[in-house]
């Protein structure tokens, strides 16, 4: 079982055979680095194999898989994390994004943010029309206004939630359009 998805030759798609979806992201996005992933990931410690993302991941540990960003502050994140729990291993992904929308607020908290909004819904991509479970969030920081939307998918016994965030809603959904499913 591989977990871990790849960034194409390209360098502007990301993909993941194992939850079967890939996205490409707009000019002027850059991806994280193998440093910057690896700061990302710092408390499961260095991970040389799959297996070694496996084996944090079913010890309870979320890795981040890709990060990417804007040099306006727009970003974008995979994150993927085991059910864990009989409880949460009992959920589909708007379930999943429902339980996390309850720590969402003290998360925001913590960061020197104010939530304004969290909703749970279905994203329906137009383009492709693909539909995903996910949570439209509206937050306030240091005055600014910013949103975010995360798309959760779910394969197994493992989760995916792909978040977007930034100051631009109508940037957000030009990323979100470019996430498909491919199985």
């Amino acid at each position: 079982m591989k977990v871990v998805g790849k960034i194409a030759a390209s360098e502007k798609t990301y993909a993941n055979e194992f939850f079967g979806m890939e996205l490409t992201l707009p000019e002027g996005f850059s991806f994280y680095d193998e440093g910057q992933m690896a700061e990302l990931n710092a408390s499961i410690g260095e991970l040389q194999t799959d297996e070694d993302v496996i084996k944090a991941l079913d010890s309870g540990l979320a890795f981040f898989d890709m990060a990417a960003a804007t040099t306006i502050g727009t970003t974008v994140n995979v994150v993927i994390a085991h059910a864990g729990t009989p409880d949460v291993q009992a959920l589909d992904a708007a379930a999943y994004l429902e339980s996390a929308k309850a720590g969402l607020e003290s998360q925001l908290t913590l960061a020197g943010a104010e939530l304004k909004d969290a909703q749970v819904r279905t994203y329906k991509n137009d383009k492709t029309k693909d539909e995903f479970a996910s949570m439209k969030v509206q937050f306030e920081i240091q005055g600014a206004l910013m949103y975010e939307e995360l798309v959760c998918l779910r394969a197994d016994d493992y989760f995916m939630t792909i978040s977007v965030t930034g100051p631009d809603k109508a940037e957000l959904n030009k990323i979100l359009e470019n996430l498909t499913l491919t199985k």
